[in-house]
């Protein structure tokens, strides 16, 4: 399952950080997270993508996020959190 948040603004380039409820997410067996950035036309662009490798029960919960920059400036994101739902070996992915 991938999901992709993207973020700009400000004159920094943001950073982008993933929760499972306020538990921040890693690079791990379960979790990759990819990163890159892209300047143009005078914006700072932060594209992350989250890839939860295996979805099972374990991964169930609210995820979300978040952007931020040094300058603490105005900040848009692009997805602000989604559920993972798994019952009975079936996910539901739903955006809020």
């Amino acid at each position: 399952m991938l999901a992709t948040c993207v973020a700009y603004g400000g004159d920094q380039l943001p950073i982008i950080t993933w929760l499972d409820g306020n538990d921040l997410l890693t690079n791990d067996s379960e979790i990759t997270i990819y990163e890159y950035t892209i300047v143009e036309g005078g914006l700072n662009f932060t594209v992350s993508i989250l890839e939860v490798c295996s979805v099972t029960t374990l991964n169930s919960g609210v995820y979300s996020c978040v952007a931020t920059n040094a300058n603490d400036s105005s900040i848009y994101t692009d997805i602000a959190n989604f559920t993972i739902d798994v019952r009975s070996g079936k996910y539901r992915y739903d955006i809020n």
